[in-house]
């Protein structure tokens, strides 16, 4: 929580890891914050994805959110 507003703050986003089971393929991965503080109107935000090349082109992502004091995820 950030003291000055306190609204949600996403201090750190760490430990990106994956494991696949061949024949899968990872292309990349990637570990981003998107919005460090929460806003009146958006949360604060992570999101890991994870672009699969084979054995079909796909991309998996989960989102970290923090908003009202509360954390949530969602993911496809």
């Amino acid at each position: 929580m950030n003291p000055s507003t306190g609204m949600g703050e996403i201090v750190r986003a760490f430990d990106e890891w994956y494991l696949v089971i061949p024949p899968g393929v990872v292309g990349s991965d990637t570990l981003s914050i998107i919005r460090k503080y929460e806003t009146s109107t958006l949360p604060a935000e992570a999101r890991y994805t994870l672009d699969m090349v084979a054995p079909v082109s796909t991309k998996l992502w989960i989102y970290g959110r923090v908003k009202d004091g509360q954390f949530t995820s969602v993911g496809n």
